[in-house]
């Protein structure tokens, strides 16, 4: 690479107007000029930058201009240095060339001593940065040299190779460079071309000529035969005259194409060979060679391709031909993508790449490779593709690196952190995983590693998501493997599961209830159809009337069961949409739709729940016909008691028993701290009955179906309210609802 910046000289002088006068003639050479005042500053000025060369003062304090010299020759051996003095003597003169002094040039002589110091110091740069120019581009061709595919020899006068590269320790089977350097070129050589061999040597070494490419029959330090194009020219190597030799392995193309003519058959076969199209083109854009990879791809014959502007298989890509022909022949070199219209009409998308070719300096065209990107294009598509599904997945999706740190991540990932996809890659995953998420992670990936059948594993953890709230989740884990077969990281998709084990939970506890439920029904159901099929049997044989009636009432029993059964099974736990509903409404339609006997509903006071409203009534239905089948006879059995064990005279409680006798029942209705409460003044229900009163079944009315609170229940499980039962206030039943 060519210097850029421009030339920089450092001008040390402890006299600033001379120093001034100096770096003016300096500048209209076109020279960069950075000042010094003394030796010291210089130095440190020299540490800091980089420089071309330097003008210098010789007497100057601190340091003159002999030791600012030896100090910068001690760390720049080759920066020009010139000594521009008024003090001028022999012995100076030869101080300054023992120390390396570039040039040595005495001030006075007026203005015109100021130009040629100048002039001279510009060529002294000039050939500095052509001399640093040369060395990289040096460095350069030895490091190409090293890293060619092609092999590549030295070898000197007396034909023994001094240098290969690790190409030609390949191509001869040669275990090590060591085995090659120092063996005669000529025992690479097949007796067959030992003669042309001598002779190709012969010219280069001594006639100093490079050698045109020629095919000789090589044989590999294991007897192999080669066949190879040599490319041989004089070189000096480490400052003796040598011979450089490249190798252009066509032994595989010779044992298959000797028949044809050898350069020109080996080209075409080479690049036919090719799955990239090759092509030349002239400085107007017109095909001139091409290989039959383009046949193929287009479908034209040679015929048609012959003279073709390349530029007409872009037609819909014109503009960007055009700008690539332009950077081509401007640069030497261009790459660009469009797509190819073949002869079918069928477009083909490609990448070509295209090098300028010249002759003497003049440009004659170019040639370059066209390679199908199709599958490249169809890969881009699908990571695409891929991609959008990653960001559809309605789970969190996470790839993470050896180290656990996140590379990729979706957006269903800001649901449950509220950090976004920009700041949590580059995060490691304990920012959003615990310790014993990260241990049994760990684990699942180790286990992986150790059986290859297995391609994912899962384990679950517990967090608190973004709102403080504790959630479960379950991570299905797959490992990269890289190319090497090594852990190269992890994908997981974290899904949320909290919902799904409560429904597993609710699910056993509906499956315990249905096995009770099953029980309860197989027993109620059977003993009013036994029932019916004794009384039948008797009203068979005797024909009394009584019989149907019994039998009556069994059915009446088993239809009783059966609209509670209904009931159960087809609502079960469903609520439909919640609405805020007033209990004294709610409580006084559902008062309307059971048959209350003179039984008093009171509601203390109004309050507001959000419920599904038919449900909630249904549940009050079934808390006032209980009150009221259970109380009305609580009641009237106290009233009988009470008129016949009462007295004449003032109010007893004979008299409120018998008043309560006549009202069978009280049923209150309220809100309550935690919801809301039903509760009655019937006989209440024994403590050690409590929980079992809402089990399917269970009931102490002998028509009962004992289904009714179990209906209460599964409604209020349905709302998620929790159901308790107690004594109320005036002795009776008390069921509250917590909200």
């Amino acid at each position: 690479m060519s210097e850029t910046r421009p030339a920089r000289i450092l001008c040390v002088d402890d006299d600033a107007s001379l120093r001034a006068l100096t770096t003016a003639h300096l500048e209209r050479q076109g020279l960069s000029v950075v000042t010094a005042a003394d030796g010291p500053s210089a130095l440190d000025t020299l540490a800091d930058g980089e420089f071309d060369g330097i003008v210098s003062d010789f007497e100057m304090p601190a340091m003159d201009g002999l030791e600012l010299l030896e100090a910068v020759r001690a760390r720049h051996e080759a920066l020009p240095f010139v000594l521009f003095t008024a003090r001028g003597s022999e012995e100076l003169a030869s101080r300054a060339i023992s120390a390396g002094v570039t040039d040595y040039i005495r001030k006075n002589g007026g203005a015109d001593q100021f130009e040629l110091l100048a002039n001279r110091a510009a060529n002294y740069v000039s050939q500095y940065r052509a001399e640093r120019a040369l060395d990289r581009s040096e460095e350069r061709y030895r490091r190409l040299v090293e890293t060619s595919p092609s092999p590549i020899g030295i070898y000197t006068e007396d034909s023994r190779l001094a240098y290969v590269n690790e190409a030609a320790v390949g191509y001869f089977g040669a275990e090590d460079a060591d085995d090659l350097v120092g063996r005669s070129i000529l025992e690479l050589v097949d007796e067959s071309d030992l003669d042309r061999a001598r002779e190709r040597s012969r010219g280069v070494l001594e006639e100093r000529t490079t050698a045109s490419p020629s095919e000789l029959h090589l044989r590999g330090l294991d007897g192999r035969p080669l066949h190879a194009v040599l490319a041989t020219a004089p070189i000096t190597f480490e400052g003796d005259d040598a011979a450089q030799i490249v190798l252009n392995d066509v032994t595989e193309f010779r044992r298959t194409q000797r028949a044809f003519e050898r350069e020109k058959q080996f080209t075409d076969a080479a690049l036919d060979a090719l799955d990239d199209v090759f092509f030349v083109v002239d400085t107007d854009g017109r095909l001139t060679r091409w290989n039959g990879r383009l046949n193929e791809v287009t479908g034209y014959d040679d015929a048609e391709l012959d003279g073709i502007l390349a530029s007409a298989f872009f037609p819909d890509d014109d503009a960007c031909v055009e700008q690539a022909a332009e950077a081509l022949f401007a640069n030497g070199t261009v790459t660009f993508d469009g797509d190819l219209l073949t002869k079918s009409s069928e477009l083909v998308p490609f990448e070509v790449r295209a090098v300028r070719m010249t002759d003497d300096g003049d440009v004659v065209g170019a040639c370059g490779i066209a390679r199908d990107v199709s599958e490249r294009r169809a890969r881009e598509r699908e990571l695409e593709q891929y991609r959008t599904v990653v960001q559809t997945i309605p789970d969190a999706t996470y790839v993470l690196d050896t180290e656990g740190y996140i590379q990729v991540v979706n957006d269903a990932h800001t649901e449950g952190t509220g950090d976004s996809v920009e700041d949590s890659v580059g995060v490691h995953v304990s920012q959003y995983l615990n310790e014993e998420g990260i241990a049994r992670g760990r684990r699942v990936i180790e286990s992986l590693l150790a059986d290859e059948s297995r391609s994912s594993g899962r384990f679950e953890f517990e967090i608190e998501n973004v709102d403080g709230e504790r959630r479960r989740y379950e991570d299905h884990i797959s490992v990269l493997i890289d190319e090497d077969g090594q852990f190269d990281g992890s994908v997981s998709i974290v899904r949320d599961i909290t919902e799904h084990i409560e429904r597993e939970r609710a699910l056993s506890r509906q499956n315990e209830r249905l096995e009770a439920f099953a029980s309860v029904v197989s027993h109620d159901l059977r003993n009013p159809l036994n029932v019916v099929d004794g009384y039948l049997e008797l009203a068979r044989e005797t024909g009394e009337e009584d019989h149907f009636d019994a039998m009556k009432r069994a059915l009446d029993r088993m239809d009783s069961l059966i609209d509670d059964l209904l009931s159960l099974a087809r609502n079960g736990q469903v609520v439909d949409e919640r609405e805020s509903v007033e209990l004294r409404t709610a409580a006084e339609r559902a008062w309307g739709y059971v048959p209350t006997e003179g039984a008093a509903l009171v509601v203390d006071d109004s309050h507001t729940v959000d419920a599904d409203e038919a449900r909630l009534r249904e549940l009050f239905e079934n808390l006032f016909r209980n009150s009221v089948e259970h109380g009305s006879t609580y009641n009237q059995a106290k009233s009988d008691d009470a008129l016949e064990h009462g007295s004449t005279g003032s109010r007893t409680e004979s008299d409120d028993a018998v008043e309560r006798g006549n009202e069978t029942v009280t049923v209150r209705v309220g809100a309550s701290p935690e919801g809301f409460y039903v509760a009655d003044d019937g006989p209440g229900i024994p403590e050690d009955e409590r929980d079992a009163v809402l089990e399917y079944g269970y009931s102490t009315n002998e028509s009962g179906t004992g289904f009714g609170l179990t209906i209460v229940t599964e409604i209020a499980e349905a709302h998620g309210w929790e159901t308790t039962v107690s004594e109320s206030d005036s002795g009776g039943a008390r069921f509250d609802f917590r909200t």
